[in-house]
């Protein structure tokens, strides 16, 4: 996979590789933030790609008939160095939470070397995955219950 790009897979119909090319062409988005982190307080405004236009490109794999079905979808984002944070369907859904998740390709202006994941309204950084390499859908109904 070519450096700097973001594969997007798992419970979807259209497997995708973006590129930085391919995830300036979705239409730009702009987010200010601000979040804590061990550094202290951030405040930065992102550019990016929703992450919703992303995964309708994508087509979320959703069963049909029961109620509701995507919200048992969640997105796995993993990052260059393997770190990992999670945002439910229901959280980025505009039927729902509508958070306007970004795949953040500028920060303050500044290109970014990889795109990095950006959650506004979380009060830590602990989500904001930096150098990201994977979004994985996954959907939670069809995995094992341990201990049922």
């Amino acid at each position: 996979m070519p450096a700097g790009s973001v594969r997007v897979d798992g419970a979807v119909d259209n497997p995708l590789t973006l590129s930085g090319d391919r995830l300036r062409a979705y239409p730009a988005q702009v987010q200010a933030v601000q979040f804590e982190s061990a550094a202290g307080t951030q405040s930065h405004s992102y550019d990016g790609a929703a992450l919703t236009d992303i995964l309708d490109d994508a087509k979320l794999r959703t069963p049909s008939g029961p109620k509701n079905p995507e919200l048992s979808f969640a997105v796995l984002a993993t990052g260059a160095d393997g770190y990992r944070a999670a945002v439910s369907w229901g959280e980025l859904s505009p039927k729902f939470g509508a958070t306007p998740i970004l795949v953040a390709y500028t920060e303050d202006g500044h290109p970014l070397d990889a795109p990095r994941l950006v959650v506004p309204g979380d009060i830590k950084g602990g989500r904001y995955v930096s150098e990201l390499t994977d979004l994985r859908v996954v959907d939670l109904a069809t995995q094992s219950h341990e201990g049922s």
